[in-house]
């Protein structure tokens, strides 16, 4: 239910069409503003850490099998290409640091927030001659942008093994 100052509930349609994933809205006048509820900046922090964890382990599975490609058949082509399936969730946790929400075109926003970083992982790869080295380059780029994230990606994890204090099977 959103709530939103009684002159715009007449337009509701106008001021929902940039939200394309919601289908059920309900409008009620009030003092809010849609502004306020749909911020960038406003998402709670259990939920933005659930998003992290689960672009983490997507970013995880491309690039290992990225790496296998590269190492195991020394395929470049097909290792770039995971390379580049790498890139949506890698852009993904850089929206979630940037506690920014996360739609359909992260790339082209997480390009914008560190350029230098999607150059290696995206833009580098793309319309050019591709070498082993390049393509290893950004791999380990984007091992190392993760190894440096650890904490974020999987502190949930991390803390639920705290609280219980043995072992658990990973379906709990």
């Amino acid at each position: 239910c959103l709530i939103l100052p009684s002159h715009h509930c007449r337009r509701d349609s106008y001021e929902l069409r940039e939200f394309d994933g919601l289908r059920h809205v309900h409008v009620v006048a009030g003092a809010q503003r849609l502004q306020a509820i749909f911020s960038p900046r406003v998402s709670g922090e259990r939920d933005r850490r659930l998003q992290l964890l689960a672009a983490g382990m997507s970013a995880i599975g491309s690039l290992h099998k990225a790496r296998k490609w590269l190492v195991t058949r020394g395929d470049i082509q097909y290792s770039a290409l995971w390379l580049l399936y790498a890139a949506t969730p890698l852009a993904q946790i850089e929206l979630l640091n940037a506690k920014r929400l996360v739609g359909r075109e992260v790339i082209p926003e997480a390009t914008a927030l560190n350029p230098e970083f999607f150059k290696f992982v995206y833009t580098g790869l793309l319309g050019v001659r591709l070498t082993e080295r390049a393509v290893r380059e950004s791999l380990d780029t984007a091992d190392a942008y993760l190894a440096d994230r650890i904490p974020s990606l999987f502190g949930l994890v991390v803390e639920h093994l705290r609280e219980v204090g043995e072992a658990r099977s990973a379906t709990e």
